[in-house]
């Protein structure tokens, strides 16, 4: 009897430890998407700005340059 008290205490330890991993992972994954958006923003920020047309092209024609 007592063995399988040991036992099941042993599992119930093992099933918080999965708990307190997979809680650690949904964490970490969670950042990464985060980061992962951010990352993509920027690059789509960058993308939209490099459309505008370089200084000594014929397409850029601003009085001051």
């Amino acid at each position: 009897m007592a063995m399988f008290a040991l036992a099941a205490a042993e599992a119930i330890r093992l099933m918080q430890l999965w708990a307190e991993a997979a809680k650690a992972f949904d964490t970490f994954a969670s950042a990464m998407g985060a980061l992962g958006v951010a990352i993509s923003s920027a690059v789509n920020g960058f993308s939209a700005a490099d459309g505008f047309p370089q200084v000594g092209t014929s397409g850029y024609d601003h009085a001051a340059v």
